[in-house]
C-alpha cells in the first residue's frame, strides 16, 4: 500500500519536525498544546483514575468497580481489593459495605467516582494543595467500562472548570489488545471534543492542523495544512499567514500551506523530504514511514543526519472526516471529490459495514 491522493488526512498537532507527542486522528498526531505559560511544564500534575464505583450510584457499569473481587458483592474482609480506606469526611454520599462500623463508630462507606460530588472533592483538594493538573487514565473503552468511563470524562472536566484546574486524557495501554486502531478512533471521536474545554491542559500549542498528504505523480509526495482550528475567542475572521516563512510560502495563508515537501517513495517508506514548522519557518530534513496495516505515518524531522532527529507519529482519519475539509482544499487537491461524491462514498461505506454486520 502506498500513499495516494486519498489516503492521508492528517490531524496534526503542531505538525512540526520535532513536534510532539501521538495522539490521534487521520494523520492525527498528538497536540502540543496551547496556553502561553503551558499547564504541564513545570506545573504540578496528579494521575487520575477515576474508576471507583459502588452498586446503587447509577454508573452503568453498576458493580464495586476496583472496591471488591467479586464486583458484584459489596466489600467485605474476604471480598476486597482495598488498599487504605479513605477518609469519607467529606464526600457527600457513601455507599454502605459489609464491614462492621469503623473504630470510631461510624458506618463503613466508601465514595463512587461516578458521584459528581466526589469528582467535585477531588479538585477542590487540588486546589486547595496546589495541584495544577490532572492527567485522567483513560484504558480500553470498548469495554463495558466504556460508558462509564466516558462519564468519568465528562465528569472531571465539570469539577476542572469548576475549580480552576486543567485536565488532559493519558492513555494507558494495559490490555488494550486492538489499541492500534481504537485508541487513535477513541481519541478522534470522543476525547478530542474535550480540548476546547477551557480546563483541557495545553503545552506549547495544541491540535492545530489537519495534513492532506498528496500524491502528484505516484514518486513525490506533499503535505499541506488542510483544516485549521482556532483557540477559544480567537476571530475566525482573520487569516493566518506564515510570516516567519522565508522561502516562497513567506505570507502565504496557512490554511493550504505546504508544510511537507519532495518525499520520495519507495515501497512503504518517503525520504529525501522536508518539512516546514510554520511557527518559526524552520525547514527540517524529513522522511515519513507507512505502517504495514497503512494506519499510521511516522514522521521524522532531523537536522544533519536522522540519527539526529525526532519521531511523530501520525494516525489515519476516517473517510468521514473528509466532509469536514475547507472547500478550498477540496478543489484545489481533490478535484472530483466535491461534496456530494464524498457524502455518497460515505454511505456506501456505510452501506458497506451494515451489510457485512448482517452476513456475520
Amino acid at each position: 500500500m502506498h500513499l495516494s491522493r486519498r489516503s492521508f488526512l492528517g490531524a496534526a498537532a503542531a505538525t512540526v519536525a520535532g513536534a510532539a507527542t501521538a495522539t490521534a486522528s487521520s494523520w492525527a498526531s498528538a497536540a502540543r498544546a496551547a496556553s502561553a505559560a503551558g499547564d504541564v511544564v513545570g506545573k504540578i500534575s496528579v494521575g487520575y483514575q477515576g474508576w471507583f464505583a459502588c452498586i446503587g450510584d447509577g454508573a452503568p457499569i453498576d458493580a464495586w468497580w476496583h472496591w471488591s473481587s467479586n464486583e458484584g458483592q459489596p466489600p467485605s474482609p474476604s471480598n476486597n481489593v482495598i488498599k487504605a480506606w479513605p477518609d469519607m469526611a467529606e464526600y457527600a454520599a457513601g455507599y454502605q459495605t459489609a464491614y462492621s462500623n469503623l473504630n470510631g463508630g461510624g458506618a463503613a462507606t466508601l465514595f463512587s467516582s461516578f458521584d459528581q460530588q466526589s469528582v467535585n472533592t477531588h479538585f477542590l483538594w487540588m486546589q486547595q494543595n496546589g495541584c495544577d493538573t490532572a492527567a485522567l487514565q483513560r484504558f480500553d473503552p470498548n469495554t463495558s467500562e466504556g460508558p462509564t468511563r466516558d462519564a468519568m470524562a465528562a465528569r472531571v472536566n465539570t469539577a476542572a472548570q469548576a475549580y480552576g484546574r486543567k485536565f488532559y486524557i493519558m492513555y494507558d495501554a494495559t490490555g488494550w489488545t486492538n489499541m492500534a486502531t481504537e485508541m487513535p478512533a477513541d481519541w478522534t471521536n470522543k476525547m478530542s471534543a474535550y480540548t476546547s474545554s477551557s480546563a483541557y491542559a495545553h503545552q506549547n500549542g495544541k491540535p492545530v492542523v489537519w495534513v492532506l498528504v498528496v500524491d502528484h505523480d505516484g514518486i513525490n509526495f506533499e503535505g499541506v495544512i488542510a483544516k485549521t482550528f482556532l483557540l477559544p475567542g480567537e476571530d475566525p475572521n482573520v487569516v493566518d499567514i506564515c510570516s516567519k516563512c522565508t522561502d516562497d510560502r513567506k505570507n502565504a495563508p496557512v490554511l493550504g500551506l505546504p508544510i511537507i515537501r519532495d518525499m520520495k517513495r519507495t515501497g512503504m517508506k518517503y525520504e529525501n523530504g522536508n518539512i516546514l514548522d510554520p511557527r518559526d519557518g524552520h525547514i527540517y530534513s524529513a522522511m515519513m514511514t507507512l505502517s504495514p496495516d497503512g494506519q499510521t505515518l511516522t514522521v521524522r524531522g532531523y537536522l544533519g543526519i536522522a540519527l539526529f532527529g525526532r519521531d511523530e507519529t501520525w494516525y489515519r482519519l476516517p473517510e468521514t472526516a473528509y466532509k469536514d475539509l475547507d472547500p478550498v482544499i477540496v478543489a484545489r487537491y481533490l478535484p472530483g471529490m466535491t461534496t456530494a461524491s464524498i457524502k455518497h462514498k460515505q454511505n456506501q461505506n456505510q452501506n458497506t459495514a451494515k451489510s457485512s454486520t448482517l452476513a456475520r
